[in-house]
């Protein structure tokens, strides 16, 4: 579980878990408790995996379709639990809400694959080459030349192994207090170094000692680089990978036969014995590998910036994201330790007692015993069976190709069938009757092509180890622990090897009849092994199922927010065994069955005329509209300026909008037909084309050029519209009047230099237009022209506002905090594409913007006798937000699409993300203006960087889109934002800037600079007293 006693969350700047506790702050008040649950995205989620059985293919998965499965971080309370630490090296990249598709993932897995996993095997065939050369040069007499026996070459693998196994634990504790990524290329140099200097060995003693040096810096190798790929792939990714690492060790026994078979020819080359050369050659070519590993071994996910790297790295912010959460919504224990961290004393101790692992230690000590000796004496035997160097080093190749067809088979099969231990039983039996033939036969006295395959068959056997490796890292439920794990496992591995390297005797040769007669015992012992490991796990996993499903929810809650247990001791952790769900670390990675985050039956993404998105649409849509591309007789009465005018906007909208089809046909079906009709509508539209326009200017020349296109279109407008209002007698007229203000509105908003006195003019322009038409019972029965007006100045109104306190509602325009919209309107909630969030969020904007007049405007008097009032309100304000919060993480709400258009996941990820920007952008004013937290809390910072973090994940692009309204919520997150989110804000405006070329984004961007160059951010008092001034801007 996540260090979430250690550390309180909120106050970590880079939590993603907003888990907000009102009275966190340093405000003197009193104020009621109030719980805001965690704000986790609700984008659907990827299905579970269906059981099938072993003969049944994996079905073929939508590469468009979300990949995201469900972990803990889809359950609030359970993501609290599971709160990765604050200094964990990915945190900035953790986001409970991201999601992506099945073909992102792959995209990323296979670059993985190429980056991280190639070059680990190629590590691993350097380590195996040093480690297994001296199996070829003892075919090279190098046991004469050293005058040395048997009995000395058992010894030196005997001393090679015990160094090896007592220098796995102490390697894997340096490796985890200084990185894999430093350890292991310090490693692969200081063996290298010991593989070469074997070139200058004189005797028994040199052998000795170089064989104990060369295991000591190896040792610890495997599990380090084991740990080292699990920050990158998932448990069930791990075991394939594990199986093409062991078969880069198998290719390095092929490589090594061939290189042998070429070195071991040069005896006598500048009086020195081939053997040597072998040494030699291969420790320089560990050398070369180990300089290598210094410039591409990435520290981590996130870390991948270097030298030969590239400044940025290898994987873009968006492949960070999904490397990141996927790995951690496997094994959420993963966030435990960071990759720096060392292990104590205590903690290593209380790894070592984990009994649970013991079981899979055991199979280690014995499983490759029985094949090991006869693997060892390989090339012996067939030098005495007549062969000569060069036949001997490359008949070692055939056996080593079967092992590999084998190993991967297996691998596949274990991670098929969810099974392991009988996996591992099969290699046991597939063993039995070749040591059978060896304990029966005398080799001597049969032809030696035959018992060249009775040997190939039996060192080709597939080897379980990577499986193993495998289920012993699931079987571990923290970073701490796997990290022993990894090590003691290897160390039983280890010592296998030297019971092994004893096995066959100098007294008992050439037969060996004691040893294979030791062999066949020691394969029944595995078998047994298998067996009972197998029953040990099915029957921990039924113990702990029996106690953990009798709790309740809140027992289940309360258990893992109050026990001590840790590790494989939890009541929810669940072993790999063959009744395993397909796999999971622990019960606790899928939210309870009553949480409801599967896809929304409603989401507009059907074209089903039954479907009730396409009611929504239908009632929506009441009138049908004139043609988009009218008749030339059609603009007959235009004047030739109109004309032009006509054209130079509609060429303006299809640029701007071309790559949204549902926006484009909305504004020039609901706008365009209006303007064919009405003058200052058509002036006005054209004016906020050429505004447009302007934003995309080069040169002075063409700004001045445009600046007075715009300023003559407006002052037509203007005029006509001050014309038509003073002689409209027709109800119908009202609607493209309206449209014009907004029109004139817009344009003064996007001017160079926007002056509130004139904006507001246009503004109240409309608003006392829209009194007009609810006055004639317009609005009670709305064409879609209208409806499309009103959400604009809804949205409009919810922002203006803020800017000026006088256009602040007079009274609240929400309901009572304890009941939501989507129980008193007559629509269902959705997010409206348009506004690119639900539009209940609008009243409460509003109602921030209500409270804040009063907080300001009125006298002290008023405003002392109102307090208690007042802060009431704020706290049902707070509390009606809550309840919008708390109701779209429960049933996420579908986007409206225009005209029934069918949406991607990722546009409705899109419009998801925006809506919650500015439900986060809300609770930031809540918190900042109406309960006046001091901008350097950590609730406050938390906020700001939420707000960034969503940001950051939309993406840019030109025409009306979500991040069309990023300008708001950027901006009031820029005022209260502090060290390094002020360079993020800024890069998150330009970059919206350059998307939309909006002039009132640079705007934005100017101000913050501005107020962020007179405040430093160390004085709260001056951010609040700068705050009105800064207000007056309108973030539209």
């Amino acid at each position: 579980m996540a260090h979430s006693d250690d550390v309180r969350v909120s106050e970590s700047k880079n939590a993603v878990d907003l888990h907000i506790d009102p009275t966190d702050s340093d405000s003197s008040k009193s104020i009621p408790s109030t719980k805001v649950t965690p704000l986790i995205a609700t984008l659907p989620l990827a299905a579970p995996e269906e059981p099938r059985s072993w003969w049944q293919r994996r079905p073929r998965q939508d590469g468009e379709a979300v990949a995201t499965r469900r972990s803990v971080f889809d359950d609030p309370d359970m993501a609290r639990r599971y709160q990765p630490r604050p200094d964990w090296e990915n945190l900035h990249r953790f986001d409970p809400s991201e999601r992506w598709t099945f073909n992102e993932e792959r995209k990323v897995i296979r670059k993985i694959d190429r980056r991280i996993m190639i070059f680990a095997c190629v590590m691993f065939m350097a380590l195996e080459l040093d480690r297994s050369n001296l199996s070829q040069a003892v075919s090279d007499n190098f046991l004469p030349d050293l005058k040395m026996d048997t009995n000395d070459y058992n010894l030196g693998n005997t001393v090679f192994k015990l160094s090896f196994l007592c220098a796995e634990l102490p390697s894997q504790l340096v490796s985890k207090y200084l990185g894999p990524d430093r350890w292991i290329p310090m490693q692969l140099c200081l063996w290298s170094l010991v593989s070469a200097g074997q070139f200058w060995l004189d005797g028994r003693a040199s052998f000795l000692a170089c064989r104990a040096l060369l295991a000591i810096f190896q040792g610890g190798f495997i599990p380090d680089t084991i740990l080292y790929l699990s920050y990158f792939y998932t448990a069930s990714e791990l075991t394939v990978r594990l199986a093409f690492f062991w078969t880069a060790y198998n290719v390095a026994d092929i490589i090594s036969g061939f290189l042998g078979a070429g070195f071991l020819q040069l005896r006598g080359w500048h009086g020195y014995e081939g053997w040597r050369w072998l040494f030699l050659f291969e420790g320089l070519l560990t050398l070369a590998v180990g300089i290598s590993a210094w410039f591409l071994m990435p520290a981590g996910p996130t870390q991948t910036s270097g030298i030969l790297r590239g400044k940025n790295g290898w994987f873009t912010e968006r492949e960070e994201r999904i490397m990141v959460n996927r790995v951690i919504r496997d094994d959420p224990s993963k966030g435990d330790m960071h990759n720096r961290q060392p292990i104590t004393p205590k903690l290593l101790w209380a790894s070592i007692k984990d009994y649970d692992l013991w079981p899979i230690y055991a199979i280690g000590l014995t499983f490759l015993i029985p094949a090991t000796p006869p693997a060892q004496y390989f090339t012996l035997t067939l030098r005495g069976l007549g062969f000569n160097v060069l036949v001997t080093n490359l008949l070692t190749i055939p056996h080593t190709i079967l092992s590999i067809g084998g190993l991967l088979l297996i691998s596949y099969l274990a991670e098929k069938w969810n099974e392991r231990s009988l996996l591992g039983l099969a290699v046991q039996i597939w063993k039995l009757p070749f040591i059978i033939y060896l304990y029966v036969v005398d080799m001597s006295t049969v032809n030696r092509w035959v018992s060249f395959a009775v040997l190939a068959l039996l060192l080709g056997s597939p080897t379980a180890h990577p499986i193993q490796v495998s289920w012993n890292s699931r079987n571990s439920n923290t970073v701490r622990l796997r990290t022993v794990s990894a090590a003691i496992y290897n160390m039983s591995v280890q010592s296998a090897g030297i019971i092994a390297s004893n096995v066959y005797r100098k007294d008992d040769a050439p037969r060996y009849r004691e040893g294979n007669k030791n062999l066949l015992a020691i394969i029944a012992l595995n078998i047994t092994l298998y067996l009972l490991t197998r029953t040990y796990y099915i029957w921990r996993n039924k113990s702990r199922d029996k106690i953990w499903d009798a709790m309740d929810d809140e027992q289940k809650k309360h258990y893992l927010d109050t026990t001590k247990d840790e590790d494989l001791n939890k009541k929810n952790f669940i072993y790999v065994s063959p009744s395993t769900p397909r796999p999971g670390p622990s019960k606790a990675t899928s939210p309870p069955p009553d949480q409801n985050i599967d896809e929304p039956e409603w989401i507009t993404t059907s074209p089903s005329e039954d479907s009730e998105s396409s009611q929504l649409v239908a009632s929506q849509r009441q009138m049908p509209m004139p043609p988009l591309t009218p008749s030339v007789e059609f603009f007959g009465h235009l004047s030739p300026l109109h004309r032009s005018g006509l054209q130079y906007f509609t060429e303006r909208t299809v640029k701007v909008l071309a790559p949204h089809p549902q926006i484009f046909d909305e504004l020039c079906e609901l706008i365009l037909p209006m303007a064919v009709f009405n003058e200052p509508l058509l002036q006005g539209i054209v004016a906020l084309a050429a505004t447009h326009r302007l934003a995309t200017c080069k040169t002075s020349e063409e700004q001045s050029s445009q600046a007075l296109i715009v300023a003559g279109f407006q002052a037509l407008s203007s005029r006509s519209l001050c014309q038509k209002l003073s002689e409209c007698d027709e109800d119908q007229q009202l609607i493209p009047l309206l449209a014009a203000s907004r029109a004139l509105f817009v344009c003064e908003v996007f001017a160079s230099e926007p002056s509130p006195d004139r904006w507001s003019v246009h503004f109240r322009g409309a608003r006392g237009l829209i009194s007009r038409i609810h006055d004639k019972g317009l609005s009670q029965n709305p064409t879609d022209e209208l409806r499309f007006l009103l959400r604009w100045f809804d949205m409009t109104e919810s922002l203006v506002c803020h800017s000026m306190s006088d256009l602040a509602p007079q009274q609240s325009t929400i309901p009572s905090p304890t009941t939501l919209a989507s129980d008193t309107d007559d629509e269902p909630v959705y997010i409206d594409m348009y506004l690119a969030r639900t539009k209940d969020l609008l009243g409460v904007f509003k109602e921030i913007a209500r409270l804040c007049r009063i907080n300001n405007d009125g006298t002290a008097s008023e405003t002392s006798s109102q307090g208690g009032q007042v802060e009431a309100e704020v706290w049902w304000l707070l509390n009606y937000l809550q309840s919008i919060i708390d109701r779209d993480q429960a049933n996420p709400p579908p986007v409206m699409s225009i005209r029934g258009r069918v949406l991607s996941v990722a546009e409705v990820h899109e419009y998801r993300l925006s809506n919650q920007i500015w439900q986060l952008t809300g609770l930031l004013l809540i918190h900042r203006r109406l309960r006046h937290e001091r901008r350097s809390s950590p609730l406050v910072q938390n906020l700001v960087n939420q707000i960034l973090e969503c940001a950051e994940r939309l993406t840019l692009r030109d025409g009306l889109t979500p991040v069309t309204l990023l300008t708001p919520p950027l901006f009031f997150a820029g005022c209260d934002a502090l060290g390094d989110d002020r360079p993020r804000i800024k890069t998150s405006l330009q970059g919206v800037s350059t998307a939309l070329g909006l002039l009132n984004t640079q705007r934005a961007l100017e101000i913050l600079e501005q107020y962020w160059k007179a405040d430093p951010g160390v004085d709260d008092d001056l951010a609040d007293r700068s705050w009105p001034k800064i207000s007056q801007f309108l973030p539209y």
